[in-house]
């Protein structure tokens, strides 16, 4: 589910800051190296006997850091430069999950239900990303809308900065040659537009805010509850699983 959260970050570079699928991918080749480091550090890591628990502790808490950054920087206008490290942040914490989670979730049953343990993990991993998907549109249809009645119960035509934004809009438009009665409309829509795009940016921060919060309570549940925090692997077993120390 937090995974999943990234589709609104995703979204936000195409919607708001108008990034072309081409510089999209650019960007998130930052967010690929990330992963990439991730993985070689968490397996080097799981080969040297370390606890599981802190390995997945500094990846939720990379991915916390990474919610709570993006929390601070959605907005109607950004250079893209400014987004590389906690794109990189959000990759190295995916990439410290992945490998001790899939090890620890195949390890912790027989040799001979090993698929089973794999195919469960792949439930976990679809049921997951169902999730985030239905609370993403979710937020997306009913937050959203929130939002945008809100901004435009503001939009009044007394407010003096409503109509010094309106006659901006209409003053561009008309520079290119457009009449002055569509140069109206389409200012309208510019508007409009605008409170759209402060809606979405609104709801993917309350978004990240949830998700947040829900990392707390999981770095919170692996740092106490006592099975987990005494959870480590020994791939240099025959048959690896979780033991306690």
């Amino acid at each position: 589910m937090c995974r999943g959260a990234f589709n609104i970050t995703t979204n936000y570079f195409i919607t708001v800051l108008g990034l072309d699928p081409r510089h999209l991918s650019y960007i998130l080749l930052a967010n690929i190296g990330g992963i990439i480091l991730g993985v070689l550090y968490s397996s080097r890591w799981i080969l040297m006997k370390r606890s599981v628990r802190w390995i997945w502790m500094a990846g939720f808490s990379l991915l916390l850091i990474f919610h709570l950054w993006m929390h601070t920087l959605f907005a109607t206008q950004a250079d893209v430069p400014t987004f590389i490290i906690p794109l990189i942040l959000q990759g190295i914490g995916v990439g410290l999950l992945m490998a001790p989670m899939i090890i620890y979730t195949i390890s912790s049953v027989p040799a001979h239900l090993g698929g089973t343990a794999s195919a469960t993990g792949v439930l976990f991993r679809f049921t997951g990303f169902c999730i985030s998907i239905a609370l993403i549109n979710y937020f997306q249809l009913f937050s959203r809308k929130v939002h945008y009645n809100r901004f435009l119960d503001l939009v009044t035509s007394l407010d003096p900065l409503v109509t010094a934004k309106l006659v901006n809009y209409k003053t561009a438009v008309a520079a290119k040659g457009i009449p002055a009665d569509q140069a109206t409309k389409i200012a309208n829509g510019l508007l409009y537009r605008s409170a759209d795009i402060q809606a979405q940016i609104r709801y993917s921060m309350d978004y990240y805010y949830l998700i947040s919060c829900a990392l707390v309570v999981i770095i919170l549940m692996i740092a106490f509850v006592p099975y987990l925090n005494r959870t480590v692997i020994n791939l240099r077993n025959n048959q690896p699983a979780p033991a306690s120390y």
